[in-house]
């Protein structure tokens, strides 16, 4: 991304002002039979783990690391890298 661009300077200025990225998105891991125990859940920590590694991704919330959140609740944010 070009620092110079509207996009990157709009994204500067949501995170020093706001502390947000330029995008937000919510993932929703759903099971018939929960999502706290079982495969959903084993689905669910994956995604998050994964995306916590990707470069592109500047934070993600979970209902582990966030018990606050509603169950399975996972926001990623892009990272202008």
């Amino acid at each position: 991304m070009d620092p110079a661009s509207e996009s990157a300077r709009a994204a500067t200025v949501l995170a020093e002002k706001f502390h947000r990225g330029d995008m937000e998105m919510v993932l929703l891991v759903n099971s018939d039979s929960g999502v706290q125990d079982g495969p959903a859940r084993v689905i669910g920590t994956d995604i998050t783990r994964q995306l916590a590694e990707s470069p592109f991704v500047a934070q993600v919330a979970s209902p582990g690391t966030h018990p606050d959140r509603p169950p399975a609740w996972s926001a990623p944010t892009a990272s202008p890298r």
